[in-house]
């Protein structure tokens, strides 16, 4: 008995091992990949920086605007979950939304019932200071399946993607890059001008 559960703890200890923990705030650009399933044709493709912050559960997301496209509306989005208040500015009009958030704050961490699939480099492990050891993390979660990157040291984000088919098929992967620890500029939580 004294045994099996030693056992059984050493088990959970080395999968709880494996999880690493991200940065409890960053700066990083991001490209996000939406679809209706994994193959299917691209439903949204964003780009532009996003500022996070965990410990007081804000994010703030400005789209880069793509000069040679006229045919879509660019936004500014600014999310405080304590307040359950988000701010959405159009950059071409420069209107202003208030809404209401009725979704919980969205960590972007390792989820704890993922496995380390394996380790590998990204770049050249031959040549010095050209090359960062990354994990691959994948596994069922509450959102559905999930695949992601994250480097061994920091354990920065690198890539992560969903797949879920509920209510219907939806894909969505989000690459970082350009990753600052910490929030370079203390006002990017403020709240928009055009919204006061």
């Amino acid at each position: 008995m004294k045994a099996s559960l030693l056992c059984i703890l050493a088990v959970f200890a080395s999968s709880q091992a494996q999880i690493c923990f991200s940065p409890q705030a960053w700066e990083s650009d991001i490209f996000t990949y939406y679809s209706q399933g994994e193959n299917g044709e691209p439903t949204a493709i964003r780009r532009g920086k996003e500022s996070y912050d965990a410990q007081n559960l804000r994010k703030r997301f400005s789209e880069e605007i793509d000069t040679s496209r006229t045919d879509r509306n660019y936004y500014d989005e600014l999310y405080l979950h304590k307040e359950q208040v988000g701010y959405r500015v159009n950059l071409n009009t420069r209107e202003c939304e208030k809404f209401v958030l009725t979704e919980p704050f969205r960590y972007v961490e390792v989820p704890l019932n993922t496995t380390l699939d394996y380790t590998y480099y990204l770049g050249s492990p031959g040549v010095e200071g050209n090359f960062v050891e990354m994990n691959y993390y994948s596994g069922y979660t509450e959102r559905g399946f999930y695949r992601g990157a994250w480097t061994t040291k920091e354990c920065i984000p690198y890539i992560h993607s969903y797949l879920s088919q509920f209510p219907t098929p939806n894909y969505h992967r989000t690459t970082h890059y350009n990753v600052i620890i910490g929030i370079s500029n203390p006002n990017v939580f403020d709240i928009p001008r055009e919204c006061q």
